[in-house]
C-alpha cells in the first residue's frame, strides 16, 4: 500500500488594511447635489416598485409600487413627475444662489385619498392609491 498524500492546506488570503483616504471635499454637498441624489434615489426605488417617502427641507420625494416617483413643493403646491410606470421622465434641477430650482410642470392637490395633478400643459389627472396620508403627515411635521 502506498503513502497517502496529505491534502495541501492553502492559506486564505487576508484582507489588506484599508489606507486612510483624504476626504473628497471638506465642504458638505450643496442642496443641488442633495436634491439630485434624492431624485435619483426615489427614481431607482420606483423602478423597483418600492413605495418610499423622503424629504429634503420642505420638498417631498415619493415613489409608489406602481413605478411612479414625484417631487412636491408643498409651500407652492407644485409637482414634478420623475418616473411614470417605471420609466424615468425628463426633469432638470438647476443651481441657484442659495437653493436649487426645479422645472416644475404641474400643481397638485390632495383631498383624502385622491392625488390630483393639474399639468401646466393642460391635462388634469386624479390618482387613487398614492401615499396621500403620509404626504400630508410629512407636510404637517414640517410645519406646513
Amino acid at each position: 500500500m502506498g503513502k497517502r498524500n496529505k491534502p495541501s492546506r492553502t492559506r486564505k488570503p487576508q484582507p489588506k488594511p484599508l489606507s486612510p483616504q483624504e476626504p473628497l471635499s471638506s465642504k458638505p454637498p450643496s442642496i443641488n447635489q442633495a436634491g439630485i441624489s434624492l431624485a435619483n434615489t426615489i427614481i431607482q426605488l420606483s423602478h423597483k416598485r418600492e413605495a418610499q417617502l423622503l424629504t429634503l427641507g420642505k420638498l417631498i420625494f415619493f415613489s409608489t409600487e406602481t413605478g411612479d416617483a414625484w417631487i412636491l413643493d408643498p409651500d407652492e403646491g407644485q409637482a414634478r413627475c420623475l418616473s411614470l410606470d417605471g420609466e424615468k421622465q425628463p426633469f432638470t434641477i438647476n443651481e441657484t444662489s442659495a437653493d436649487f430650482g426645479i422645472d416644475w410642470d404641474a400643481e397638485y392637490r390632495i383631498k383624502g385619498r385622491l392625488f390630483t395633478v393639474l399639468e401646466y400643459s393642460g391635462p388634469v389627472r386624479t390618482i387613487l392609491g398614492y401615499p396621500t396620508h403620509q404626504i400630508e403627515e410629512a407636510i404637517r411635521l414640517q410645519g406646513g
